[in-house]
């Protein structure tokens, strides 16, 4: 685990909500759809998709299923845009199974509280492919900084 600092960037794709129960299965679905409709996102940046946890407000999840664009020209129908802002992170690694990031995330919040750092809501999961074969997600888990300042000295720019 280690803390870095991502600068702002701009998504594109499908918002989804809904209580924790539920969320699985219209994932799913969001999923499907979203990679049908992928082609049409212009500008993409990079060959993976986000699955972004925008926030939990009284048991409801609002996540955002992306992809990274260098400008935003036009949205497809059915999708959104959205900026991203500079932030500092927990960012750790996650290799193998997908259905075990959440355990991932798991250990990045554990890391957080022991290491005295407050957890936000925005977490990012990057990695995602069509074929769903992917076995590397990068993570991140937003933090608050300490002080006045960005983690000038901890950078993260490349999503790779």
């Amino acid at each position: 685990m280690q803390v870095v600092y991502k600068d702002k960037f701009s998504v594109v794709g499908i918002v989804i909500t809904g209580k924790w129960d539920e969320l699985a299965t219209k994932m799913r679905a969001a999923w499907k759809t979203f990679f049908d409709q992928s082609s049409a996102i212009l500008n993409t940046i990079g060959d993976y998709a986000f699955d972004i946890s925008l926030a939990e407000d009284n048991g409801v999840y609002t996540q955002l299923i992306c992809k990274e664009v260098s400008n935003i020209e036009e949205i497809p129908p059915g999708m959104v845009a959205k900026e991203i802002p500079p932030q500092a992170y927990i960012y750790h690694r996650h290799e193998g199974d997908v259905r075990q990031i959440a355990e991932s995330f798991g250990k990045m919040y554990a890391w957080a509280v022991s290491e005295g750092y407050t957890v936000l809501d925005l977490k990012i999961d990057y990695g995602y492919t069509a074929q769903g074969d992917e076995t590397v997600h990068d993570l991140f888990l937003a933090i608050k900084e300490p002080g006045d300042g960005p983690l000038a000295s901890a950078r993260y720019s490349t999503l790779g």
